[in-house]
């Protein structure tokens, strides 16, 4: 029997590296992608692609037809990301409606043995801080202060209309990634064009607060992990240690020498100043530099148990260390870092390293000998 993945949102940062590497283990990879959508570029050779619109319950089915004697697993990967809290009538179709059909079609096609939704640790209802996040069955989207913003509830209220049909009978399971980092994010996320300010510069100023970001090669390992052994009706949270804004900014000036803020101002004065902000962007009609929202993305409560995922999935993440200076790497050869700023190659780091231990040893050496 043939196989074929199926994954949506192919042409996005976390949906192109796990088609590369389904490729790159040998599976057969069809792609949904918008018509016209220029980002198609970015799918790896080697993957056929199929265009169509997921608001449209008959493109979604199509999708899903192939051969008699072809068996289909479908990575459904694809939504509308968002940093504006605000409810939004595209949003919700994509994200909910897009699911739905999404969920619809995997219904209808016998053949697909599974459906895996990358759904978001957004999603999950947030527990005050010091209490560490685990994984949920019910998601409750109301806006009650735990699921913040329309985004997560959007993915709140997909990730339960995924689980209800797990319940009804579809082999389905859900992935809750945290923040992505990583190389070859050509759409530039709020997280990317975060370590482009700081490497070239531009961020004099930080803030205090933590983020939750994974490799999103690690991420892509995990999600394909769920499809290859995520077991029917479960969720699985792809997370990593908290990292401050600090500690990254730290490490990125450590991978490529680039200029570190000079001072963190307190999340207490970082909600201020976002608020003067919005008020004078709504009078100007620009973009805010801040947001309360992102202060609040901050703030919140990062700590997240992904666990389950490593013992079930085999999860793992890489240092963060290691993905900055990947993602240092790539910023630099893309053309997007300004002045004298060159990523440090890792093995000559650690020969170096080595080098001083065994001169260090040799001093040592030396003194017992006197």
């Amino acid at each position: 029997m043939n196989m074929i993945y199926l994954v949506t949102g192919a042409a996005g940062f976390l949906g192109s590296n796990i088609c590369q590497q389904l490729l790159e283990r040998g599976d057969r990879v069809r792609a949904f992608v918008l018509q016209g959508d220029p980002a198609v570029k970015y799918i790896p050779a080697g993957v056929t692609i199929f265009e169509g619109d997921l608001c449209k319950e008959e493109d979604c089915s199509r999708f899903f037809d192939v051969d008699e004697d072809t068996e289909t697993i479908c990575i459904h990967c694809a939504s509308m990301v968002t940093v504006n809290p605000d409810y939004s009538e595209k949003l919700m179709a994509v994200n909910v409606g897009g699911t739905e059909n999404i969920i619809a079609a995997a219904k209808a096609h016998p053949e697909c043995r599974k459906l895996v939704y990358v759904s978001s640790t957004g999603a999950i209802p947030e527990l005050p801080k010091g209490q560490v996040i685990r994984e949920v069955t019910q998601f409750v989207p109301y806006d009650d202060g735990k699921v913040v913003g329309w985004y997560s509830r959007s993915k709140a209220i997909a990730t339960q209309k995924v689980l209800d049909a797990a319940a009804e009978g579809l082999n389905a399971c859900v992935v809750h990634p945290s923040g992505i980092l990583g190389p070859n994010d050509h759409a530039i996320s709020e997280t990317t064009g975060t370590v482009i300010k700081i490497m070239n510069g531009e961020m004099p100023v930080g803030m205090g607060g933590s983020f939750n970001l994974c490799d999103v090669r690690d991420l892509a390992q995990g999600t394909i992990a769920a499809a290859d052994r995520g077991r029917k009706g479960e969720c699985y949270i792809l997370g990593n240690k908290e990292v401050t804004l600090k500690e990254m900014a730290g490490m990125l000036h450590d991978a490529c020498g680039c200029k570190k803020p000079l001072f963190y101002v307190p999340i207490s004065i970082a909600y201020h100043l976002a608020e003067m902000m919005e008020k004078k962007a709504a009078k100007t009609g620009e973009k805010p530099m801040m947001t309360g929202f992102a202060v609040y993305n901050l703030n919140r409560n990062n700590t997240f148990d992904y666990s389950k995922a490593e013992r079930e999935l085999g999860y793992h993440t890489r240092p963060y260390e290691e993905t900055l200076r990947d993602e240092a790497r790539w910023l630099v050869a893309e053309g997007r870092i300004k002045g004298n700023v060159h990523p440090v190659d890792e093995p000559s780091r650690r020969t170096s390293l080595a080098e001083r231990v065994r001169s260090a040893m040799k001093r040592h050496e030396l003194v017992q000998n006197m």
